[in-house]
């Protein structure tokens, strides 16, 4: 019995010291980061992002595979929109609508994408799991539409169900086949990724992660 208790207190020491480490080194952190230097995105200078304020390796590790995950996306959405912009000058049907949908689901996707990954970054830093949570529920949209690029075939889309449309263009089918199967491999790749980043996101924050309604 006495080796019992000796190991429950153990555990419980350790666990406590943990978590007494942890929170000291996000006061530390919170008092060293300065909210006023502004110097993201580059050149507008909106707002505060350095991934150095995080003293914590795990939440250091996750906010940059985020970032990392986010660029990646966005390249991915850029070279959508050049796709299109290519299928338009040769002379495929729509391919200059699709470029309009493609520039619009870049300015979308862009957008939910960084405030997804400032809300994850600055919820860690602070240690508010409302924030963090806020990151991830739009993370959560982030990543429906990345498997859904994986998949659809129509308008500006080039998952996997657009080979068929690309194999009975009348034009450029040769290319848009080869880029279909370029762009899905890469949205699968990046779905891939994105899911890691959420589990690395979700598991180092210090706070309990809210991601349902109360009512739930």
């Amino acid at each position: 019995m006495k080796m019992v208790e000796m190991a429950v207190k153990s555990g419980v020491s350790s666990a406590a010291q943990s978590v007494q480490e942890r929170m000291s080194a996000r006061t530390s952190q919170q008092k060293n980061v300065d909210w006023e230097d502004y110097n993201c995105p580059p050149y507008f200078r909106v707002v505060h992002y350095a991934e150095d304020d995080l003293e914590v390796p795990a939440q250091r590790n996750a906010i940059t595979w985020a970032r990392r995950s986010y660029t990646m996306t966005v390249t991915l959405l850029v070279l959508n929109l050049f796709s299109n912009f290519i299928l338009a000058a040769g002379g495929v049907r729509k391919a200059g609508i699709h470029s309009v949908y493609s520039l619009f689901n870049l300015c979308i996707a862009g957008i939910l994408g960084g405030y997804s990954v400032y809300h994850q970054y600055k919820g860690l830093v602070t240690g508010s799991s409302k924030m963090t949570s806020r990151g991830l529920l739009v993370q959560l949209a982030v990543l429906l539409f990345i498997l859904l690029s994986c998949f659809l075939g129509f308008s500006n889309f080039n998952g996997w169900a657009n080979l068929k449309r690309a194999r009975r263009s009348s034009k450029m089918s040769g290319f848009w086949v080869v880029w279909t199967l370029i762009e899905s491999c890469s949205w699968m790749a990046n779905f891939g990724l994105s899911v890691v980043v959420f589990y690395l996101v979700y598991s180092s924050s210090d706070q309990p992660v809210k991601l349902l309604p109360d009512f739930v």
